[in-house]
């Protein structure tokens, strides 16, 4: 009865020395892949206090809200003591166009907004977001509540009859606080303003 214990206790042995050794891989390799990180975030970041501009051009659209195009931009103080930045500035806003069909243009869809990030109101602990947005949509349509809803009239889905108008701007505010590296603590509010014009 000795030499079945024997073995099974060798076999456990093993197993527990082969875990134990696949868990020492496995923290040694995350541990360098943090100091590579560590490593690779030190050569981002800026030898000394710079203000960094981007500006990217947007153009695109479809038929039902028109073509047109936009931007999106962004302003950063950046530091070396500072990650990953003082402050930033962001802005994004696109409109689009369309024949009315009577010789007008009209503007289906306004779209913009406008965010300030303070990742340092107490330094490597409370993050600030705020944002402001508008957008204005002209051409939504509804044919009814729920799935089943049908088309009376024998009226052409496209039609201007379906439309209405939307105008919703938005006031957004979001915090967050490192209480410890692993965990953080989030909350904020949002308000939004709702206008919808029906047509007759």
């Amino acid at each position: 009865t000795a030499a079945p214990r024997e073995l099974f206790r060798s076999k456990g042995g093993r197993s527990a020395a082969s875990f134990a050794g696949v868990l020492a891989i496995s923290l040694a390799a995350s541990a360098g892949l943090a100091a590579e990180k560590g490593e690779q975030k030190e050569k981002d970041r800026p030898k000394e206090p710079d203000t960094e501009f981007t500006l990217v051009p947007v153009v695109g659209g479809d038929s039902d809200i028109g073509f047109g195009g936009g931007y999106i931009a962004s302003l950063a103080r950046v530091a070396p003591e500072f990650s990953p930045y003082v402050y930033r500035v962001e802005s994004a806003s696109t409109v689009t166009f369309r024949g009315d069909g009577e010789g007008s243009v009209e503007l289906p869809y306004v779209d913009s907004y406008l965010l300030l990030d303070l990742p340092h109101v107490i330094y490597e602990r409370l993050r600030i977001e705020l944002r402001v947005s508008y957008t204005r949509e002209s051409t939504l349509k509804y044919y009814g509540l729920g799935n089943a809803s049908s088309i009376a009239g024998g009226r052409d889905p496209a039609s201007d009859f379906f439309e209405h108008l939307r105008i919703h701007p938005t006031l957004r505010f979001r915090a967050r606080y490192r209480l410890t590296d692993e965990l953080i603590l989030t909350w904020g509010a949002s308000y939004t303003q709702n206008w919808i014009d029906i047509p007759e």
